[in-house]
């Protein structure tokens, strides 16, 4: 009996040693092939979001502005605002409590990450176009927020080359605007995309773009 069972113990120890080795050889395997390299014009890119996609949105055009031609931020507070403190983001950010932001804190430490390398180079935001939008009815980010997303870049050595632009005049809730889909444009809900008579989509792509493709200003680059 005390065989039996030694046996079984043996064999269920193998078994877990086979399973281990799959797992660490698998983990090792290059199991996935590299990405391709594309080749981007950044007269024909850039970046939108809404709320948290906003700041996502601002944070990667001043990360990659060497790759896009501008952001639209819709209803967001500005990058860095958390300062690293999810209390702060859930707090401050969203309830702007106290001053705003500080811009010339915040655009002095983007200006170090560029420094650093951390973010692209602060040229790369010249004859960049920038849109941010509030809603009238948005009681979820206020709009001193949305302003000093805006504030931001209007602190930045490149503001003057840059064309900056805050609209604030839609009577609509935390939501994304459009002509017939989505819901009660000023109930914030889910899916957050509401019926306001309005084309944002088509008004963001109006001022990143314009009527028609602008002339190239960059060489398309390696991404």
């Amino acid at each position: 009996m005390i065989d039996i069972v030694r046996n079984k113990k043996q064999k269920m120890n193998r078994l877990l040693a086979a399973c281990i080795a799959m797992l660490l050889g698998a983990c090792g395997a290059d199991s996935n092939p590299p990405l391709p390299k594309l080749t981007l014009d950044p007269e024909r890119v850039a970046v939108v979001g809404i709320s948290s996609g906003a700041i996502m949105a601002q944070q990667m055009h001043l990360a990659f502005s060497d790759h896009l031609r501008g952001a639209a931020l819709l209803s967001g507070p500005p990058y860095q605002c958390a300062e690293g403190s999810l209390e702060r983001a859930l707090g401050y950010c969203l309830k702007a409590a106290g001053a705003a932001p500080d811009k010339e804190k915040l655009a002095a430490e983007i200006t170090a990450r560029a420094q650093r390398g951390d973010l692209a180079p602060l040229h790369g935001l010249r004859g960049d176009h920038v849109l941010v939008t509030h809603g009238k009815n948005d009681t979820l980010v206020p709009e001193s927020m949305s302003r000093a997303s805006l504030a931001l870049y209007q602190a930045l050595p490149e503001a003057s080359s840059m064309t900056l632009r805050f609209d604030g005049d839609g009577a609509f809730a935390h939501l994304w605007p459009t002509t017939s889909a989505g819901g009660d444009c000023q109930t914030t809900a889910t899916p957050y995309i509401g019926k306001c008579n309005r084309d944002y989509a088509g008004e963001v792509m109006q001022a990143m773009f314009g009527d028609a493709p602008a002339a190239h200003r960059r060489r398309p680059v390696a991404a």
